[in-house]
């Protein structure tokens, strides 16, 4: 198959938008959801939060109605292919992983919003992370392994074994990072309207 120009990609995109009204019902759903987000500030987030809440439901609702089987083989796929991309990684994502790991740490370290505990545990991470990399360039080397042939990286046990201990340790931590973030912004609403009220208490009537 030819590589596509931009020309024929943008062709592609008109064409199928105008095949159905419904993807043009869409544009307009979603472009109305844009400037919505970027019209929201404090005085309009709760309605915007209600109006928001009302979109996505009602497009997760049409969504599935029309294209249930779709999402859901999509949704397996996905699922079986970040089962592989876990504990069998190419270098691509592997070494992806580890400059997500370099950038992570640095705003750790530079982001004082951050907590001492949180940038303990990102430090130790990183250097735990960084450590069996060096393991595993010391494997390829000796064993004169092939970095472009994944399956010459997959026969040998002790580096297969080192990329899925670093890769499991990865995810774990950065499922951690974000179970970590919506806790602390829910925990900060909640003092924020805590405070509003305070500031602003209902009159006794």
């Amino acid at each position: 198959m030819s590589k596509l120009t931009l020309l024929d990609k943008l062709k592609i995109l008109g064409d199928v938008t105008s095949s159905s009204g419904l993807f043009v019902v869409a544009i307009v759903i979603l472009v109305s959801l844009a400037i919505l987000l970027i019209a929201t500030n404090t005085k309009t987030k709760k309605i915007s939060k209600f109006i928001c809440i009302a979109i996505y439901g009602s497009i997760t609702i049409v969504s599935i109605m029309f294209y249930r089987e779709e999402l859901f083989e999509m949704f397996d796929y996905m699922m079986d292919n970040l089962f592989i991309a876990i504990y069998f990684p190419n270098l691509a994502i592997y070494f992806a992983a580890i400059i997500t790991t370099n950038i992570i740490l640095w705003i750790s370290i530079f982001n004082r919003k951050i907590t001492k505990w949180i940038r303990v545990i990102n430090t130790t991470i990183f250097c735990i992370i960084h450590y069996l990399l060096i393991l595993i360039i010391n494997i390829i080397n000796k064993g004169k392994l092939d970095i472009f042939d994944q399956t010459s990286i997959y026969q040998n046990k002790n580096a297969l074994g080192l990329i899925e201990l670093s890769s499991t340790i990865f995810v774990a931590w950065i499922l951690f990072l974000i179970i970590y973030k919506i806790i602390r912004i829910y925990q900060q609403n909640q003092e924020i309207e805590s405070d509003e009220i305070k500031n602003n208490p209902e009159p006794i009537i």
